[in-house]
Order: structure tokens, then sequence, then C-alpha cells
């Protein structure tokens, strides 16, 4: 009988291939948030959780437009991090255990930014969702 391949908790996020709540134009700078999502094929750039999808074996057509973990097909879902496989919408990362939460890691007042934000993000993820990131170019 074959091994069943074992989900990874270690992951790696390439700043060359991080939206990073970057939009594809100005006019979106309004609204960041809605320009998010695990895979943008019009510039084929990731958010950190597609990044890590990417990692665990779900193929791209499956995150394509997709928000977050918790909206991709269920077919797909056994491959990521049993953490992150519920995670449906904004209100799933507001409350986050441990006092985390997405306004800590996103203020709207002043969004965080470069090592700041890489740092609050890799505490998020070993914190809240017990994986480790490491953010490289």
């Amino acid at each position: 009988m074959p091994r069943k391949k074992s989900i990874p908790t270690s992951f790696v996020i390439k700043r060359s291939e991080w939206l990073n709540y970057k939009t594809i134009d100005d006019e979106e700078a309004q609204d960041l948030r809605g320009s998010s999502m695990l895979y943008r094929p019009t510039d084929g750039k990731f958010c950190c959780l597609g990044q890590i999808a990417k990692q665990c074996g779900v193929p791209l057509k499956a995150m394509t437009g997709v928000l977050l973990p918790g909206n991709i097909s269920e077919r797909y879902k056994s491959l990521l991090p049993v953490s992150l496989r519920n995670i449906r919408g904004m209100c799933d990362i507001t409350t986050l255990n441990d006092g985390y939460s997405y306004e800590k890691v996103y203020p709207s007042d002043k969004m965080l930014k470069g090592k700041k934000l890489e740092a609050k993000l890799t505490s998020v993820f070993k914190t809240v969702y017990a994986l480790d990131i490491a953010i490289e170019d």
C-alpha cells in the first residue's frame, strides 16, 4: 500500500511572487483587500496563503480568483494543513486566537510594510496556525 504523503508545516513565501496587497493598477489602491486572492492569473502572483497552497500541491486552477483556502474545492482541501482548511472569510481571520487579529496585522490606519509586516505574519503563522514560514527574495 502506498505511503500517504505528509502535509508540510514549513513554507517559503517568495517576495517576487507575493501579492502582498499589491493592486493591478492605481485605481484599485483604495480597496487593497479586494485585489488579493490565492492566485491572481493576470500577473501570476499569489497571496501568502496561495503560496502555501501551491507548495502543498493545490493546482493553480483550483486557486484562481479564490480569496481564501476554505473556498477552494473540497477535492483539494486535504492537501492543506488542517489549520488553514476552513478559513472562508475575513471574519475567520479577524477573530484569531491568542489576541491576533487581521487589524493587528493589517491596521487600516497604518498598514504594516516591509520587515514589520513580514515579522508579524511569521509570528501569526507560528502562533495561530502552527506553521513555520520564511520570507525570501
